[in-house]
């Protein structure tokens, strides 16, 4: 008898325990940002899931990253783009850029360069470098836009001068292919472009 008494008030400690534990749960951005960089990924999903339901914009960018990478979930292009749009549509650049990579790539979304042009353009238009410069091969290949190659140059111009130096390769092929009153024109546009971004020709 005395065993079972036992056993029974075992059970019921645990079943007092269990539901105290789950209300205790509090999500924290950063106490998931930690977990992430222990290789937990298991909490950081769980912190970083609740708050991105409760709209928090960087708990969203971080969801939106381990679904890309498959990082402590299964890798799903389409959730990552989900999360991705939900921060893109408040105006963060970077996440305006992902999504938009996530388009020219068809991955998660369908494939649309006309999209992936719209992102490049906003977070181009914010200073995003990396964006800048796939507006750059976009006007020179002619994706989701006449190929127009003064404005190439002058994407992947602008890309250089805020960091971005991989854009250098593709500026200086651009320039052979331009005459000389295109290359005065592109010149002249840089510098607009540069420090009034949505006064550039195409924006």
């Amino acid at each position: 008898m005395r065993c079972l008494a036992v056993i029974t008030l075992l059970i019921l400690a645990l079943t007092l325990v269990q539901p105290v534990a789950a209300q205790s749960f509090k999500p924290d951005r950063k106490a998931g940002w930690d977990a992430y960089h222990k290789r937990d990924d298991a909490t950081a999903l769980k912190h970083w899931s609740t708050l991105a339901t409760q709209g928090d914009v960087r708990a969203r960018s971080h969801l939106a990253f381990m679904y890309s990478q498959g990082n402590g979930v299964v890798q799903d292009f389409a959730k990552a783009a989900f999360w991705y749009r939900k921060v893109a549509e408040q105006g963060y650049r970077d996440e305006q850029f992902r999504l938009g990579s996530m388009y020219y790539s068809g991955r998660g979304v369908p494939k649309a360069y006309h999209q992936a042009l719209d992102w490049y353009r906003k977070a181009g238009n914010s200073g995003q470098p990396q964006a800048q410069q796939h507006l750059g091969r976009m006007y020179r290949e002619g994706h989701g836009v006449l190929q127009d190659l003064v404005m190439a140059y002058v994407w992947f111009s602008v890309a250089v001068t805020n960091g971005f130096s991989f854009a250098k390769k593709g500026r200086d092929k651009v320039l052979p292919r331009l005459n000389a009153s295109e290359r005065r024109l592109a010149l002249k546009l840089s510098k607009l472009c540069l420090k009034k971004p949505a006064k550039c020709p195409g924006v």
